[in-house]
Order: structure tokens, then sequence, then C-alpha cells
């Protein structure tokens, strides 16, 4: 019974985190910012990375695509 609970917990503290954003400039290049990670320390790594991400193609003249 106690492997059941610490296998249990063990999966909750691992989560996983799937980010993609695409983002186009006015020549209608294309940029993807996709990042995957899971875990205590990989998925707050992957939002970071994706955030990073998309802040630097905002900053060299991408926008979000209409969806």
């Amino acid at each position: 019974m106690t492997k059941i609970w610490v296998a249990l917990s063990f999966l909750m503290l691992t989560g996983c985190v799937s980010e993609k954003t695409t983002l186009r400039n006015e020549r209608g290049q294309v940029v993807q910012c996709n990042q995957w990670g899971f875990g205590v320390i990989g998925a707050p790594v992957a939002i970071a990375e994706h955030a990073d991400c998309v802040k630097k193609a905002k900053a060299a003249g991408y926008s979000d695509m209409p969806k």
C-alpha cells in the first residue's frame, strides 16, 4: 500500500508542459517557438524558454498569427 502512495505522490510532483507559438513578420517569414519539458525542473524551464523565445521574436518584429 505504501508503494502505491509513493508512486502517486511522485506522479503528482512531476508535471509536463508543451508550449507552441507561431509568429509571422511583415514579409511573411514565420518563427515557431516550440518547447516542452517534464518534471519539477523541466516544466518550469520549458515555460521560461518559451516566453524568452516569444519575447525575442516580438523584439525582432514578429507578431502572433491569428488562429
